[in-house]
């Protein structure tokens, strides 16, 4: 497993964060990985935006940013029209992408609600575009798309849009030049203005040990940006932080832990 898996879970895994999987009931949670002195985990939900419709790409033209494929595949999704149709639009928005799987959506009761398709494009990027529809009525679209890295893809932009096709919210991916995920950005409905960006790894506050017991915690990780939690840091002779996080491999345990979704990670405070 590389560097990229590690942080965001196995390759082209994306979670929008819904309580269903394709193919059958929820698979139980998968335990988060440990780390010795502090780690890394938090829930982070979507907050309403004022709604924005869902415009298409022009005819002829093949979308090449990641925000105007996200737009084109949420668009074709959203004029339904079955299987054949939905899965012939995405194919022409996105240029000629190669459909890789098609399954339902099924909650607890193995109910079907809606379809899932992921997608590989021309450039190797992926996507993934949930059709959410229980009882035959659109409720939501969501698209995550993932671009092609040095070691294999790294998960960029996920977009949501309601039963009216409106785009309602988004999120964005950031990443440190050595390929880290930097932050987490709440999008408005444009896709475009930040609301507000959250830190997946940032860098220890400088400080000095504080001389107290020292109390080792071996958890999902600690927020360490709190002031109340920096002063209380074990460090060494030179102040760096006496502890280690063996998901990303570094010496910034932070409280957040992509395992189930890059763009959800999750915290506990």
């Amino acid at each position: 497993m590389n560097r990229n898996d590690r942080m965001h879970g196995r390759q082209g895994r994306f979670d929008a964060g819904f309580p269903c999987r394709p193919g059958g009931p929820r698979a139980e949670a998968q335990p988060a990985p440990c780390a010795a002195g502090v780690l890394a985990a938090g829930l982070l939900c979507f907050s309403g935006f004022p709604g924005s419709g869902v415009a298409a790409e022009s005819p002829g033209s093949e979308p090449a940013t990641p925000l105007e494929r996200v737009r084109a595949a949420t668009a074709a999704m959203c004029r339904g029209g079955g299987a054949e149709a939905e899965t012939g639009a995405l194919t022409l928005s996105l240029g000629g992408a190669a459909e890789l799987s098609s399954e339902p959506l099924r909650i607890r009761d193995d109910r079907p609600i809606g379809v899932r398709r992921s997608l590989m494009l021309r450039d190797g990027a992926r996507m993934r575009i949930d059709r959410i529809e229980p009882g035959g009525v659109l409720r939501r679209v969501v698209v995550s798309y993932a671009e092609p890295a040095a070691s294999g893809r790294r998960p960029v932009l996920l977009a949501v849009a309601d039963g009216n096709c409106r785009m309602v919210a988004g999120r964005r991916l950031t990443y440190y030049e050595d390929g880290m995920a930097r932050a987490v950005e709440y999008l408005e409905s444009d896709l475009e203005r930040v609301a507000r960006a959250e830190p997946l790894n940032p860098p220890v506050p400088g400080g000095t040990e504080s001389g107290a017991v020292r109390v080792g915690l071996v958890d999902s990780g600690v927020n360490y940006l709190l002031p109340e939690i920096a002063s209380r840091l074990a460090r060494d002779e030179d102040g760096a932080l006496v502890g280690f996080d063996f998901w990303d491999l570094d010496a910034r345990p932070f409280d957040s832990n992509p395992a189930r979704s890059a763009f959800h990670p999750q915290r506990h405070g």
